[in-house]
């Protein structure tokens, strides 16, 4: 597990917050990428223009996703949360890559 400071939660934690509500996917990849698939109900939402923090729950976990199967770039958004005081924040291992494996896109 990388030292950065930034939580991971894998496909079958995701999974199980999902099924129960209790998790809002956040996906930083670009448009087109997005588009041609992502996890269903995840808003895309570039790191550039991040919405005020105040809009992201505290009652959920916030998962974020990237392309990148190492979890760089969500886990560098998960640790900007945490830089503003949201820690309820994981980066999602292996990234959108990783659910290749399972049914979890649409």
């Amino acid at each position: 597990m990388p030292n950065d400071g930034a939580p991971r939660i894998t496909t079958a934690e995701l999974k199980e917050f999902a099924c129960e509500d209790q998790a809002v996917v956040i996906d930083v990849r670009n448009e087109a990428s997005y588009n041609a698939g992502h996890i269903r109900g995840a808003k895309l939402i570039r790191k550039q223009t991040f919405p005020s923090f105040s809009e992201l729950p505290k009652d959920k976990l916030i998962v974020t996703t990237a392309l990148d199967q190492t979890n760089i770039t969500s886990a560098r958004v998960v640790v900007d949360l945490k830089a503003k005081g949201i820690n309820n924040a994981a980066a999602l291992l292996g990234g959108f890559a990783g659910l290749a494996k399972c049914r979890f896109t649409g």
